[in-house]
């Protein structure tokens, strides 16, 4: 039995629709596809060091971390840690601050590593978070 060049050519196109529908569904079952609250939701369970590294992650979650509903939690982490009043003065990045104050201090030192690969399409950041644990976040 012989397989005509017409049915070769349709069993190849049935096996890219496959591949491209994979791929498909492979990028809807990402993370990033979350809606915001619930990743803000999952973020909230992270202390100031993580959710500082997971904001260089990717563009998505640097803009999560530094969004109206996270500078409250940036807010939070600086007034507990320091013990101090804070203004109430509208724009203030509490994130910002907070790393200021913790650089002043040298607090972060060799607590994590952060890399960059290149030679895909564009280049992806890792993260190794908790060295100890062997986490790591690409993104």
């Amino acid at each position: 039995m012989e397989i005509t060049a017409a049915e070769e050519e349709e069993a190849v196109h049935r096996r890219q629709q496959q591949q491209q529908q994979q791929q498909q569904q492979a990028e809807q079952a990402s993370i990033n596809h979350l809606p915001p609250a619930l990743l803000h939701g999952v973020f909230s369970y992270l202390g100031p060091k993580e959710l500082c590294c997971v904001s260089c992650t990717c563009l998505l979650w640097r803009r999560l971390t530094r969004d109206r509903v996270s500078n409250s939690t940036w807010k939070h982490f600086y007034t507990q840690r320091w013990s101090v009043t804070p203004s109430t003065a509208e724009g203030v990045c509490w994130q910002s601050k907070y790393g200021s104050k913790m650089k002043q201090g040298k607090y972060w030192t060799g607590k994590y590593e952060h890399d960059s690969l290149y030679g895909h399409k564009a280049g992806v950041k890792s993260l190794k978070l908790l060295p100890s644990h062997g986490m790591l976040l690409t993104g």
